[in-house]
């Protein structure tokens, strides 16, 4: 199953640049979700729009024809790195193959792209910039760890002094815990709702949902649809993730699975005078 979705997202990133290189527009905007996003400083300077965001495939087709008829900036592009349903690619200037001219962060689900996000390269962004969006991308690439179960990525991203709120210690601990989370609910999925990076930490608010369908903790299994809900910071050194301060929606959790009533997390009513 991994593999086939890996020669999946393979073809798709494969028929994103024939199509770029044949300037098909109709093609490139088939391989886009119908509700994806593109997130790119060339957003803001075909449509002028500061947050540099446009959405859906019509916008898509009309910064696609744009792109078209001024030309690429960019020259050829190192292969792509592939790590569940992301794919980053570097892509060199046209007038420079030694400078990077981009980076584009890409997500497939089903065959189709939902997001691509391409940061500027070295020249138009600050090195403090550039380590800010890489560890935004190494949270993210961690959070799909969850989605797809692709454990061997944990062991890039986590430092080897990692020790997580369970006593997890390094990229083995984590993956235990990876793997004890998917175990009880196979068909978990998490989505980050705010992704904030500001010096060697980045900030994360998450939600999932996920079925029931294993004993987790001491608590046997309910079949019940669960949804949750967190927030944490993680640290990084020299790259990797060291730290991290997690809080999650465990009263909620227990509701769910109806060990604690619905609601008593509220309290009694206030009484009325």
């Amino acid at each position: 199953m991994k593999h086939e979705q890996v020669a999946t997202v393979e073809q798709v990133i494969s028929d994103l640049e024939a199509a770029s290189s044949r300037n098909d527009v109709e093609a490139l905007v088939a391989l886009f979700a119908p509700d994806a996003t593109i997130e790119s400083y060339l957003v803001s300077r075909v449509f002028h729009r500061p947050e540099g965001v446009c959405h859906g495939r019509a916008e898509i087709r009309e910064l696609a024809l744009a792109l078209a008829k001024r030309g690429r900036p960019w020259g050829g592009h190192a292969p792509p790195i592939i790590r569940g349903n992301t794919v980053a690619i570097e892509y060199r200037s046209a007038s420079s193959e030694a400078e990077t001219f981009s980076v584009d962060m890409i997500e497939v689900e089903d065959g189709k792209i939902q997001s691509l996000r391409a940061y500027a390269g070295w020249r138009a962004i600050s090195k403090s910039d550039q380590i800010r969006e890489d560890n935004r991308r190494r949270v993210a690439m961690l959070f799909e760890a969850f989605n797809d179960g692709s454990l061997d990525v944990v062991d890039e991203l986590l430092g080897p002094e990692y020790v997580g709120a369970q006593g997890d210690a390094g990229p083995a601990g984590f993956k235990a815990v990876v793997a004890g989370l998917r175990a009880a609910f196979p068909d978990i999925h998490y989505t980050l709702d705010d992704v904030v990076a500001e010096g060697d930490q980045v900030a994360v608010r998450w939600h999932w949902t996920g079925t029931h369908r294993a004993a987790f903790r001491g608590f046997r299994a309910t079949g019940k649809t669960i949804a949750n809900s967190g927030a944490g910071v993680f640290g990084f050194h020299e790259g990797k993730i060291v730290t991290a301060v997690l809080e999650t929606d465990r009263l909620g959790f227990l509701e769910h699975i109806g060990v604690l009533t619905e609601g008593v997390g509220r309290g009694a009513p206030t009484p009325r005078p």
